[in-house]
């Protein structure tokens, strides 16, 4: 993309509040500390037709918005220490901006970046108007643990806002001023919120509850890990996602990123993966430009004759209404334009058959039908559902319900019912046995009564996970 000079740096900010956290006992979080405290870097980028502006207009917004909060706000000259690709990597990478943020000592990093771009003219008594539009992109980062504490984007002025202007400079200008006045309450008031939220009272031991993507979960037994000890399979590969909350408005998949989280937890710790090796995609780093970048490239360049791959996903699925095809939905995606904003299983285990992997292993907890629970449809559709079967030889593939079903959660345990039981397999399989190699056919005699009883009697429902196999002898083989 060409840039123009005169737009050529990157508009950050920083605010910082004087902050002292007391110390608590190790594996312990301090309790929240009053907003005065809290120690916050704003990094802003405003992009006008594709240029980058030198003047921080949204930034200024969110600055007036915690100064509101009886914040004290200070200058960047922390920030002067941070090379610009470190400042360019956080604005689009959640990790990097938790590390910055860390590097000079803030407790939350508000991130993201205002793209307004030239919308129509209108000539008028012999003047010519100019209108733009602009998007605002925002996420709040909790540096310790890189929780996304608030992450949204804005795409439309509230009505009767005039953002014109004679100037098409001017005009943009007041595109992406009108927007981050009308948003960056909400941006900062939930990200205080959900700040406050995270860390008050909190009591957080060193299992996979520490580091939980939501406030106030139940805490469940399978959120403890197995005292067993494993060896790292270098060759081994896992991509993990969990979509709690999506970019369009659709229903919350409840427990969706903590279900992620967890199973990432087990992979690392109980099964052998290499840290490196998992690529963990929660909520808005759920892109379906993330989904195509991992399942289509990253998994063939890296995989190889010797190589496990392990994918699990949770979050919405969806159907084709006009073919019945199933769909992942990415944080991005629309129901409406499935098609097009989806992830389809055809396309998925296309993929993944492709590979020259020993074995192939798919968990999903999601449902295709439609009908409701973690799966959604275009209003007004009905649900024509026919979800793809995986065909590769060395593909195992374990599903949350059956086709028509409802993929249902288990709020008292924090975890989909159908992970909840998959982990708690697992578990359960290596406390009486160290060295049990998690054979699938085994894990699934135990996981597939457990989840319709408690389905039926958590909802009456039906819901009846599924073990597809390509033949008896890899169902025999295992998850480690």
């Amino acid at each position: 993309m060409k840039t123009d000079n005169h737009y050529s740096s990157i508009a950050v900010a920083i605010c910082l509040f004087t902050s002292v956290l007391s110390c608590c006992l190790p594996l312990r979080e301090a309790a929240a500390a009053p907003a005065s405290q809290t120690k916050v870097l704003v990094l802003m980028s405003d992009q006008i037709d594709g240029a980058i502006s030198p003047t921080p207009f949204s930034r200024a917004e969110i600055e007036t918005q915690l100064r509101n909060k009886g914040m004290k706000v200070l200058s960047g000259e922390e920030l002067k220490k941070i090379q610009k690709l470190e400042q360019q990597s956080a604005l689009e990478d959640t990790d990097k901006a938790a590390e910055l943020g860390k590097k000079i000592g803030a407790d939350i990093i508000i991130t993201g970046k205002s793209i307004s771009n030239f919308s129509r003219k209108l000539d008028v008594a012999g003047n010519t108007y100019y209108f733009y539009s602009t998007e605002l992109d925002a996420r709040a980062i909790k540096t310790s643990t890189s929780e996304v504490l608030m992450a949204e984007v804005f795409t439309e002025l509230p009505p009767d806002t005039d953002a014109s202007a004679l100037g098409k400079r001017d005009a943009a200008i007041r595109s992406i001023q009108q927007m981050a006045k009308a948003y960056s309450k909400n941006i900062v008031e939930q990200t205080l919120k959900n700040w406050t939220d995270s860390t008050k009272g909190s009591s957080m031991t060193a299992s996979a509850s520490q580091v939980s993507s939501e406030a106030h979960l139940p805490v469940s037994d399978v959120d403890t890990l197995p005292a067993v000890k494993t060896n790292t399979k270098k060759n081994a590969y896992a991509v993990v996602i969990g979509i709690e909350h999506y970019r369009h408005g659709l229903p919350s998949a409840n427990f969706a990123s903590h279900d992620a989280f967890v199973v990432g937890e087990y992979l690392s710790k109980t099964l052998g993966f290499p840290e490196e090796n998992i690529i963990r995609l929660i909520n808005d780093r759920a892109l379906k430009s993330d989904l195509e970048k991992y399942f289509d490239q990253w998994l063939s360049n890296v995989v190889d004759s010797d190589s496990r791959v392990f994918i699990y996903y949770s979050g919405h699925g969806a159907p084709n209404p006009k073919n019945g095809d199933a769909y992942l939905v990415p944080y991005d995606g629309d129901p409406a334009f499935i098609d097009q904003t989806g992830y389809s299983l055809k396309r998925l285990y296309a993929s993944l058959g492709n590979l020259k992997s020993k074995n192939i292993i798919v968990i999903l907890d999601a449902c295709f039908s439609g009908s409701g629970g973690k799966s959604v449809i275009a209003k007004g559709s009905r649900a024509l559902v026919r979800v793809e079967k995986a065909g590769a030889r060395n593909m195992v593939v374990m599903t949350a319900s059956a086709d028509t079903q409802i993929s249902s959660t288990y709020d008292e345990k924090g975890h989909g019912v159908f992970t909840y039981y998959f982990l708690k397999g697992i578990k359960g399989s290596l406390e009486k046995d160290a060295s049990s190699g998690l054979e699938f056919a085994s894990l699934f005699e135990y996981i597939k009564p457990e989840v319709e009883k408690t389905s039926r009697k958590l909802y009456n429902n039906e819901q009846t996970p599924q073990l597809n196999c390509p033949g008896a002898d890899v169902c025999k083989s295992g998850l480690r």
